[in-house]
């Protein structure tokens, strides 16, 4: 699992580049953070390209670290 925190100068890179190179080479999930618009996107891989990941009942659940969970509600508490 990759997670990107974007800064406003990595926006393009972390988004596009790296997406379609960590797609291509088999990163399993790749999550990238938004500080600034309080945003993020989960991408899972499925068949050799990324799905992005919905919340099931309120968390984004990982694939790859099993029992690991993000709450949506709690995910920005403290910024």
């Amino acid at each position: 699992m990759i997670v990107e925190i974007l800064s406003p100068y990595n926006v393009k890179y972390d988004t596009e580049t790296k997406y379609r190179f960590y797609e291509q080479y088999g990163v399993k999930e790749y999550r990238v953070v938004d500080p600034m618009d309080k945003q993020f996107d989960f991408y899972t891989l499925d068949q050799g390209e990324y799905k992005a990941i919905t919340p099931i009942r309120g968390v984004f659940p990982s694939k790859v670290l099993e029992g690991f969970e993000i709450p949506v509600e709690a995910f920005w508490q403290g910024l």
